[in-house]
């Protein structure tokens, strides 16, 4: 434990130190990750996992870039589901893990959260280096990254703690989204769905997004008339002089 805190603790100090370049203070760029948890265009929830770039203490030296979007964990209600096992108290006793386990798991995340600064600095070494094609490629850089750290992580775990875990991703899965988590490959791939259950699941989706857009846009419609129908109504009951006086008001407010 020693050790991980003294790791740790030369990791944050890295990111904090100055270097002397031209005579001048440079701040060493920092990553920092976290989740957003939005819509697709169907209206789905889902979770994109992002990282801060800053390259300096202002707004303008800060970079958001979107590394990789997935359903899993998508629900903001559950959040803390999202959260890496070494970090989640909750999942290391349902997985009845040791100290050395947790310990080993957190040191991982260190070099993990290393090669991913190392990766995206690679690609963007200033703000104004930044460009479409270079997001792209950390994006598809980030899932070998992402890949190669699972694939870690599963060599810390023992075989029945591999096997729970994936129980309790797909028990998460249908807790909080029934209906989306059909979509994800793992679920898919436990419950035995075949491509044409996948392809009839998906067409059932895109008919129902379809059919609520339509509805959504009935619904406006019959709405505003509606409402010009009660301004209508109201525009009656209300005397010439009475109308004037609330045009006055209003533009007394704006003043």
């Amino acid at each position: 434990m020693l050790l991980l805190v003294t790791l740790m603790l030369h990791f944050t100090l890295a990111q904090l130190l100055f270097q002397q370049e031209g005579g001048e203070a440079q701040r060493e760029p920092t990553i920092e990750t976290y989740n957003a948890y939005v819509q697709s265009a169907e209206g789905n929830p889902i979770r994109q996992e992002r990282a801060i770039v800053s390259f300096g203490t202002d707004s303008a030296s800060k970079i958001d870039l979107e590394l990789r979007t997935t359903t899993e964990n998508a629900d903001p209600r559950y959040s803390s589901r999202a959260q890496p096992i070494h970090k989640n108290k909750d999942l290391q006793r349902e997985l009845d893990l040791t100290d050395e386990q947790v310990e080993q798991l957190a040191l991982q995340a260190v070099e993990f959260h290393r090669k991913l600064k190392d990766l995206i600095l690679s690609k963007v070494p200033s703000v104004s280096a930044l460009s479409a094609e270079n997001r792209e490629d950390i994006q598809f850089e980030f899932l070998a990254l992402h890949a190669e750290c699972s694939a870690q992580e599963a060599q810390v775990l023992l075989p029945h703690q591999n096997s729970a875990l994936e129980t309790i991703r797909i028990r998460q899965a249908f807790a909080s989204q029934k209906l989306n988590s059909l979509s994800a490959d793992f679920v898919a791939e436990a419950i035995g769905l075949s491509a044409g259950q996948r392809a009839s699941i998906q067409t059932a989706r895109t008919e129902f997004e379809d059919a609520k857009t339509e509805l959504i846009r009935e619904f406006r419609e019959r709405l505003k008339e509606l409402e010009q129908k009660r301004r209508d109504a109201i525009d009656k009951v209300l005397t010439p002089e009475q109308e004037s006086k609330i045009e006055q008001i209003k533009q007394s407010s704006k003043r």
